[in-house]
């Protein structure tokens, strides 16, 4: 799995960051945690989704990269508007999937 370098966390798991992302690096997903990621789909921005999900079909082994971790559902989307903010005041522009893994 591939981690974002400086990743987005919330301020409900940032304490604990490291021992969640031993977890799910061990296959163990909990269903407490939201995850930010970079879609399969190059058209999308960012997915929104339970960690749990990620068990399902090896969704784990294809997720190109997790940018993020929420302790819940409105917590991701504060990060996603974060993230937003960023990529707007670093590239002037809304393109987040270009701006989080370095691509034109």
């Amino acid at each position: 799995m591939n981690w974002y370098s400086s990743m987005y966390l919330s301020d409900s798991v940032r304490a604990r960051a490291g021992q969640l992302m031993k977890e799910m690096e061990e296959e163990r997903f909990s269903r407490r945690i939201w995850v930010l990621s970079i879609p399969l789909c190059e058209r999308d921005q960012l997915d929104i989704r339970r960690a749990s999900s990620l068990a399902y079909h090896g969704l784990w082994e294809t997720i190109p990269m997790i940018v993020g971790l929420a302790g819940s559902r409105m917590e991701a989307v504060e990060l996603v508007q974060q993230i937003a903010r960023d990529c707007m005041a670093t590239r002037g522009d809304a393109s987040l999937r270009e701006y989080l893994t370095g691509t034109r």
